[in-house]
């Protein structure tokens, strides 16, 4: 029989694909992506983890406000409030 997935794990899931569909096109957009990635200079990997930063917060800010579990929920607040 099946297991249901976790529902956290279904959201880490999604966040961590909109994050790299973001930083796909951040390098489609700016840099060419036939480049190796240790091609990459300092700057435009801050600016990747800067992506993935700020797709986190945003899609944890909309997971704080959704009908999940009291536990996760107290998680993320207090990663997102430092």
């Amino acid at each position: 029989m099946a297991r249901e997935p976790d529902p956290a794990d279904v959201w880490e899931d999604a966040t961590a694909l909109k994050a790299a569909l973001l930083m796909g096109a951040w390098l489609k957009g700016s840099v060419h992506l036939s480049r190796p990635v240790a091609s990459l200079t300092k700057t435009e990997m801050k600016t990747l983890a800067t992506i993935a930063f700020h797709a986190w917060i945003v899609e944890a800010s909309h997971r704080v406000n959704a009908n999940i579990d009291p536990t996760e929920r107290s998680k993320l607040n207090q990663l997102l409030m430092g």
